[in-house]
């Protein structure tokens, strides 16, 4: 296990330990990869550099078994980290885990009970926009992906899977077709 370090989600995503993650993420991830996630922040913190995960040890831990095989309730877990962006393979032995959680992707809040949809968009995390150096990323990076011949909608959609907002993706590609004179 490695650190997934990423300045975009770091300047304004969330602890995997904090309150955001505990009632936004959780019934995105489920609770299995949720209380995951919080282990791997404290093992990255007690080791920055990296560290070897004991699958029997960490299973065992979290009520999932010590099953080590395939299909076991912690290799799923781990895969469903994967899927939604809070892990991914650097290596074909390595997993990076983010230390930092993003806000929801639009998605991803659309399917949450709409009790918790509203509590998101009343609170301080869900209304918070992007810190100067994050838009300026995303902007980058949107011009760089309109460099390579990418319509101004399919920035806007991989500027959401790298964890930046809609509202925030569609402005970068906004700003890219204004400094360019309208781009593809």
């Amino acid at each position: 296990m490695v650190a997934w370090d990423d300045p975009l989600v770091e300047s304004r995503g969330h602890d995997p330990r904090s309150v955001y993650v505990e009632r936004f993420w959780t019934p995105v991830l489920g609770p299995s990869a949720t209380m995951l996630l919080r282990r791997l922040a404290d093992d990255l913190d007690a080791a920055p550099r990296g560290f070897v995960l004991d699958m029997a040890e960490t299973g065992r831990a979290l009520g999932l078994g010590g099953s080590e095989g395939r299909r076991s309730p912690l290799r799923r877990t781990l895969a469903r980290c994967v899927r939604f962006g809070v892990a991914r393979l650097f290596s074909t032995r390595t997993l990076a885990v983010r230390r930092m959680v993003p806000p929801l992707a639009d998605h991803q809040l659309a399917r949450l009970p709409p009790a918790l949809q509203a509590q998101h968009r009343s609170s301080p995390e869900g209304t918070a926009r992007l810190s100067e150096a994050a838009r300026q990323r995303a902007r980058v990076i949107a011009l760089e992906l309109i460099g390579c011949g990418l319509g101004s909608g399919l920035v806007v959609e991989r500027l959401v899977r790298l964890g930046t907002s809609r509202s925030d993706a569609l402005e970068a590609a906004q700003w890219v077709r204004a400094v360019t004179g309208g781009g593809p």
